[in-house]
């Protein structure tokens, strides 16, 4: 690269050539009048000739000088116009990831430190928001939402894993309700609901006993508090196992039958579609994990 003068010296005589005075260009760069002065004279020894001379109470540019100006000017503008744009950047702000509470606490939380790992320049940021599936709020960039189906709406979407629900139980529930086999076995136990009785309703149509009455048991309005209820031994619950994946492998949930219920269901992750690099590196990770 070329040797270059000091860049001190540059932006002071860009500012008093520019201004037309080396009281004003003082003035917007910071520096004193005796500051600008002397980088201007340290500019001209650089460049071993005169770039300007003293017109009045003004300046007035040689013929180096008015060269000089006009491409620092320009210079000057480009760089600050570059980084204008860097920091408006959505890179200035974390990325913002919405989905349910429950998926959030037992299915994403628990692998965020293989994000940072993989992308330590990434900021996200979890939002426990409700989105219809078609669009996305202005402040979200990614979304992980349930779908009965296919996933319906109009934007980018991936299929991350089944909402497919099984019953499960904890342990010591089992050692006391001992056997939890079939489904009259359970028409016998505590069951745990979430929202309503619906999904029990199905499950045991599915397992053979169609037509039954709503089943009685603790309803739960938050999928957490009644898979919480599960674990403490309260009754049984339906729950998708992606889900309760990491209960049933440190042994405080236990599946106790292969037959489902809500069988259509699955979570999907939408996001938007304006190319952000960084967008599609957290859509290709989350992706990865539900795979």
């Amino acid at each position: 690269m070329a040797r270059l003068p000091p860049l001190p010296a540059l932006r002071a005589f860009e500012a008093a050539a520019r201004l037309g005075s080396v009281v004003d260009g003082a003035a917007a760069l910071g520096l004193t009048h005796a500051t600008i002065a002397q980088q201007v004279r340290q500019l001209e020894a650089w460049f071993e000739t005169p770039l300007l001379s003293r017109h009045g109470r003004g300046l007035r540019l040689t013929a180096a000088g008015k060269e000089l100006s006009t491409s620092l000017t320009d210079t000057f503008t480009r760089l600050d116009q570059a980084c204008q744009r860097l920091i408006a950047r959505p890179s200035a702000r974390p990325l913002t990831l919405a989905c349910p509470a429950a998926v959030a606490a037992r299915w994403l939380v628990p692998r965020l430190e293989e994000f940072t790992a993989a992308y330590p320049e990434l900021s996200i940021r979890l939002a426990l928001d409700t989105v219809d599936g078609d669009t996305l709020p202005d402040h979200v960039d990614l979304a992980i939402i349930p779908c009965n189906g296919p996933y319906p709406g109009h934007l980018p979407a991936c299929s991350l894993f089944s909402g497919a629900a099984q019953p499960v139980c904890s342990p010591v529930l089992l050692q006391r309700n001992a056997p939890l086999v079939t489904a009259e076995d359970l028409l016998a136990t505590p069951l745990l609901h979430h929202l309503d009785s619906s999904g029990w309703q199905q499950w045991f149509a599915n397992a053979g006993l169609e037509n039954l009455p709503p089943q009685p048991g603790l309803v739960f309005d938050d999928f957490n508090e009644m898979s919480t209820a599960a674990i403490a031994g309260h009754g049984v619950a339906l729950c998708p196992l992606a889900l309760v994946e990491q209960d049933v492998r440190l042994g405080l949930l236990k599946v106790i039958s292969p037959v489902t219920a809500e069988e259509g269901r699955e979570y999907v992750l939408v996001h938007r579609a304006d190319g952000d690099p960084r967008v599609m590196a957290a859509r290709d990770w989350v992706v990865g994990i539900g795979g």
